[in-house]
């Protein structure tokens, strides 16, 4: 279903202040093309979500090096 994570994303690298991760794509889109990925970062002691990563427009794109933790 679009708009769904199908399966979590796996850890390809990290530092002390940044991250890599590695996602794969959803076994069904539901017919829509995926134009891209977006990631989020939630601070669990606030709850609030953030857009530490967008895609849009990569389809082909699955890995993401978040910096600046």
């Amino acid at each position: 279903m679009p708009g769904q994570i199908v399966t979590a994303p796996i850890l390809e690298s990290a530092t002390n202040s940044s991250i890599t991760i590695a996602w794969g794509v959803p076994q069904s889109t539901g017919g829509v093309a995926i134009s891209g990925y977006k990631v989020y970062l939630n601070s669990l002691d606030q709850g609030d979500w953030f857009l530490v990563y967008d895609g849009s427009g990569q389809p082909t794109v699955h890995t993401a090096t978040i910096t600046n933790l």
